[in-house]
């Protein structure tokens, strides 16, 4: 658990350089519930990892992080996208088996 809440806090960032705030402090909720005792919590906040994170047109997963000038950020937009995929698939792994 402690490597995939490290992938979350290594993409809370990211969504803030994308001024996605909102996504961001829930994110931030979902390592709080994540890192509780309680198995229902933890399962809640896997749930809503897996759907901030839902494939398709106009989604977050969907989106790319620029840089200053506006221009896309290569580098940090591999880095978004390769956590989205790795956090998605781990929660829906997680929520599934009840961990």
């Amino acid at each position: 658990m402690r490597r995939f809440i490290g992938r979350i806090e290594q993409f809370v960032p990211l969504l803030l350089k994308m001024q996605e705030v909102d996504f961001a402090k829930a994110f931030e909720l979902d390592v709080i519930s994540l890192r509780s005792g309680n198995r229902e919590r933890r399962i809640r906040a896997l749930a809503d990892v897996e759907g901030m994170l839902r494939e398709g047109s106009g989604t977050l997963a969907d989106r790319y992080v620029t840089a200053d000038d506006g221009s896309p950020d290569v580098e940090r937009s591999r880095l978004f996208r390769h956590l989205v995929v790795r956090i998605r698939s781990e929660a829906a792994i997680r929520r599934r088996l009840r961990l």
